[in-house]
């Protein structure tokens, strides 16, 4: 095959009428799936061979696909006039070989040879052929591009070649090897990602249908895990761990790969490209091996550097339809935006050789390549903008930190092969979290060597125990348990409603108490002090009930009196909730303006005070219930907002603790 003309060997076949092949082949494209057709292999000595198998393959792929006044006037040798487009580039070989045995003229283009596979060559010989009434088809993977526009306007049809599905693969099983019962659907593989040559692999000589639906299974799964890169990665369907934006986007994906093998849309329908961001450990590069394995196609994983710096040809498919290109690292190609003069002339000129390399990727990929250009970043803000317009990445996906629910799933992941691989992680995960799936798995590695060197199976104690952070003095465990539980009652007594309290001793985290935030609400005054005064009931309690205050409640940006402070400042500068109606600034840059504006600072230290006296009123009402919450979270280091919604009502006890965080012992270190 060329991009030239594959020309007819006249006399070396004899007529149709008198040919049995060409005779039992149209009874068997006639026929139903579900029947028997004309041509077994169930005799003894019976041998396939290449051929053979691929002749039967795109016979039951015509027989689907083409017309039946196409198929008998092939099956007879009658003059025809016709596209074919094929799933690939194999499939083009395949179809040729079997329409030149049936006395065929053949075109085939497949888009190599860029100065002959175009429409504007071919066209008087074509022209000559149709004239002199011989039987002429077209082959390419994508026809429109690459084909003769005379034989694309004289076809009297186009036949779109898909690949074979359970039914088919049920057909060829009889058709091909000795007879068995029912093949049930369940037992056929699903054959998306196998090209024309790996269906052609799992008939053998001496086989039974049985032998080949293993051998298909195995196939299958060996494609999808074919790159280094995908084996082992999360389930896409269940992996909520990436948000569900993501998880959208590479579900929307797969099916849109299915679609395009099924020859149901054109790869210019499906998604092009995309560009993950997220905080550093948020699993991006386990989303892209999740994407590949799901849709079951090749991924090539590189850093822009190593883009410029190797310049192969290839995108190291192994021969699927269908590649994930990931850029990891984009940022390393700096926005133009923000070049300084020095390094502009020497970046516009890379950037610009990026651009023009995917615009040349992505146009070469409209219909036949079936190739989705991923990047990952964690500075979406560095990301040149003309990277984002469509044709190129076209949209950006955020990578959130996993929830409690994601979590579970995160460390589930880490944890194969252990007893806890199936078990209710909830407990552990609703303590971890917060925390990155970097850190996660950073949480299940320690894990595993505590119990290991312990001598014996793991559990969730060892989780808890190794995701809580080294051991706290009791001192300091109760007294950032009263800071959290008073944050809880406050809650409470101002009609909030908490969602969890914990101890967590990771990084800059000791506690936190999480308020169910409802974030379509309007603010008001009255919510806004009632947030307050949640933000100083953690202070409020280390006073009433310890009898003194702690750092706990300062010292970052991200601290109860920080917020408190931004939150008022910006109610005075920045709206009218405070009777001023004059706008100073906007609400993130108020609480820079506090530490500028003495007046300013006053106006907020006063007001913070008057919130502080009614956060301790509550407390000290209340002060019964903030020793309830805080043994429990003494006891277990995570209480529930409906745990602590009962023992703020006195309707329930502190529960009995996870013995390894009760003991508050040490976590096994080498």
């Amino acid at each position: 095959m060329t991009g030239g003309f594959s020309k007819l060997r006249h006399g070396m076949l004899p007529a149709p009428e008198d040919d049995p092949e060409i005779t039992d082949l149209e009874a068997a494209i006639e026929g139903p799936p579900d029947e028997v057709p004309v041509r077994r292999s169930d005799r003894p000595d019976a041998r396939l061979n290449a051929k053979k198998v691929r002749g039967a393959i795109v016979a039951e792929a015509f027989r689907r696909a083409a017309p039946p006044s196409l198929r008998r006037a092939i099956a007879a040798g009658r003059p025809v006039v016709s596209v074919v487009q094929a799933p690939s580039s194999a499939w083009m070989e395949a179809v040729d070989e079997y329409l030149s045995e049936a006395r065929v003229m053949t075109i085939a283009r497949a888009g190599s040879n860029k100065s002959i596979d175009v429409n504007q060559v071919g066209n008087e010989e074509v022209a000559k052929c149709l004239v002199a009434g011989r039987s002429f088809v077209g082959i390419s993977t994508d026809p429109q591009r690459f084909l003769p526009t005379t034989l694309l306007l004289s076809a009297d049809v186009t036949v779109k070649l898909v690949p074979p599905d359970a039914k088919s693969v049920r057909v060829l099983l009889r058709t091909l090897l000795p007879p068995m019962g029912r093949i049930p659907s369940s037992r056929i593989a699903d054959t998306s990602g196998l090209d024309l040559n790996d269906l052609v692999s799992i008939f053998r000589s001496g086989s039974t249908a049985s032998d080949a639906l293993e051998r298909l299974a195995t196939l299958a799964m060996r494609r999808r895990q074919s790159s280094p890169h995908v084996e082992g990665a999360p389930i896409l369907s269940n992996a909520i761990e990436f948000g569900g934006a993501a998880q959208i986007f590479g579900l929307n994906f797969v099916k849109d790969v299915q679609d395009w093998r099924q020859g149901s849309i054109q790869w210019a329908e499906a998604d092009h490209g995309a560009i993950l961001h997220s905080e550093p450990g948020h699993g991006k590069n386990f989303f892209v091996n999740s994407l590949a394995l799901a849709a079951g196609t090749g991924l090539v994983v590189a850093k822009i550097s190593d883009f410029f710096a190797e310049r192969e040809g290839h995108l190291g498919a192994s021969g699927q339809r269908g590649c994930l290109l990931a850029f990891d690292e984009l940022d390393e190609l700096p926005s133009r935006n923000r070049m300084s003069r020095h390094n502009a002339d020497f970046f516009s000129v890379v950037v610009g050789e990026m651009l023009t390399s995917l615009d040349s990727v992505m146009s070469d990929n409209e219909s036949n390549v079936g190739l989705c250009v991923l990047g990952m970043t964690n500075r979406l803000d560095a990301i040149d903008p003309a990277l984002l317009r469509p044709g190129r990445f076209e949209r950006t996906i955020e990578i959130p930190r996993p929830d409690a629910a994601g979590l579970a799933n995160v460390l589930r992941y880490h944890l194969r092969g252990t007893p806890l691989e199936g078990a209710d992680l909830s407990s552990a995960a609703l303590l971890l979290e917060g925390i990155s799936p970097a850190e996660a798995m950073e949480v299940a590695r320690l894990a595993r060597r505590a119990a290991r060197r312990a001598g014996r199976p793991l559990n969730v104690d060892d989780l808890v125990r190794e995701g809580s952070g080294p051991a706290l003095p009791q001192t300091v465990l109760r007294r950032i348990a009263v800071h959290e539980a008073g944050h809880m009652v406050a809650c409470f007594a101002t009609g909030g409603k908490p969602l969890s309290a914990r101890i967590l001793n990771r990084g800059h985290i000791g506690g936190d108490a999480r308020l169910n935030f409802e974030e379509n609400q309007v603010w008001t005054l009255d919510r806004l002090e009632n947030h307050i005064v949640f933000l100083l009931g953690g202070l409020c309690a280390e006073k009433v009930i310890l009898g003194s205050v702690s750092t706990g409640a300062g010292g970052t940006q991200r601290s109860d009196l920080a917020i408190c402070t931004s939150l008022l400042a910006a109610a005075f500068t920045s709206t009218p909730l405070l009777g001023r109606l004059v706008y100073r600034c906007a609400d993130g840059e108020a609480l820079a303006m506090v530490s500028r504006d003495a007046a300013l600072a006053k106006q907020v230290d006063d007001r913070l005070k008057m919130l502080e006296r009614r956060a301790t009123g509550i407390v000290m009402r209340h002060a019964a219930a903030v020793v309830r919450i805080a043994d429990a979270l003494v006891a277990r280091r995570y209480v529930s907002g409906d745990e602590a919604k009962d023992l703020f009502l006195g309707r329930a006890s502190v529960r009995q603790p996870v013995a390894a965080v009760a003991n508050n012992t040490p976590r096994n270190t080498p």
